[in-house]
């Protein structure tokens, strides 16, 4: 409840702040081509032809979540002070800092993807639908994969595709 409390209070300090800066132009980040790899029939041209650098930086860091979380011993605290916070404590961990460390980085995470989709996905600041609900695609997906930072990846550009091939399906805009 205090989640779906804070989207309401998130949205409507949105709109109330950024009321003079719609319809102002903002400063884009360039998209870029990945050379070699963008040639590739039919992946190159979807996967490395004219995206932002922090698209490609994303393609990069699932997999390196994925290894952080499963195959180190501070990944192995961080499930821990999730999942069994008594065994973590019993380990030595401080399970409060650790959250709220972890909590922080999410928080980091959050703003450069509002970050990635104001300066580049959808650039400009139009309204408190910019986003399209996609936050809470993400929680979706990240529990239907299990906590698994590949299969949610993985989820999340089967939803990108869906909802480009939506739009694409339309036909042009007159």
């Amino acid at each position: 409840m205090s989640g779906l409390s804070l989207t309401f209070l998130g949205t409507g300090l949105a709109l109330v702040l950024g009321n003079g800066l719609t319809g102002q132009n903002a400063a884009l980040i360039p998209n870029y081509d990945i050379a070699g790899l963008a040639s590739i029939p039919f992946v190159g041209p979807v996967f490395f032809k004219d995206h932002s650098p922090l698209v490609y930086v994303g393609y990069l860091f699932a997999p390196l979540t994925w290894y952080y979380i499963e195959k180190t011993r501070p990944g192995m605290h961080l499930r821990a002070v999730g999942e069994k916070p008594v065994a973590a404590d019993t380990m030595g961990v401080n399970v409060y800092r650790l959250r709220y460390f972890y909590v922080f980085i999410g928080g980091c995470l959050a703003g450069l993807a509002g970050a990635t989709i104001s300066l580049s996905v959808s650039p400009g600041w139009y309204s408190a639908q910019t986003t399209s609900g996609q936050g809470w695609i993400a929680i979706g997906l990240v529990i239907f994969a299990q906590w698994n930072p590949l299969r949610a990846a993985l989820g999340a550009y089967l939803f990108g595709a869906l909802r480009r091939a939506i739009l694409d399906l339309q036909g042009p805009r007159m």
